[in-house]
């Protein structure tokens, strides 16, 4: 069974201290969508994420911004990690029902299940595809 690897926000941090999210962060000036996800993934894990294995889920429309939601078929151990300790204080791998629990227990940032259902319907549909790339 496929896992899904999702983290937890410290609790120093002003939004949502404490919540389970999904690694991302914000564009520099200048950069695309694939920049920034690569410079995010490994600024919040400490690893480069598998670009043959990686495609963009979709984009959402936001109030303020857009955000681009990638996903990467990749296999490491926390062990490989270097998670940044100021914004994250744990990490785990869950899978589709476990995350399913979490929402309905209020557990993730609330960004995080406006970008679940999107995400799911990829990941359903594209995930043997992305795993069968060589």
């Amino acid at each position: 069974m496929e896992k899904i690897y999702i983290q937890k926000r410290s609790s120093n941090r002003k939004l949502f201290p404490n919540l389970w999210e999904n690694p991302g962060g914000g564009a520099l000036s200048g950069e695309t969508s694939l920049q920034t996800f690569q410079r995010e993934f490994k600024e919040e894990l400490g690893i480069k994420p598998n670009l043959d294995k990686t495609k963009l889920v979709s984009t959402i429309k936001r109030k303020k911004d857009f955000v681009d939601m990638w996903l990467v078929v990749q296999d490491f151990e926390m062990s490989d990690l270097n998670l940044q300790k100021v914004e994250v204080s744990e990490a785990k791998w869950v899978t589709i029902e476990e995350i399913e629990k979490m929402i309905k227990n209020n557990e993730f940032c609330p960004t995080f299940n406006e970008s679940f259902q999107p995400f799911l319907k990829f990941y359903s549909v594209e995930l043997s595809k992305i795993s069968c790339l060589k």
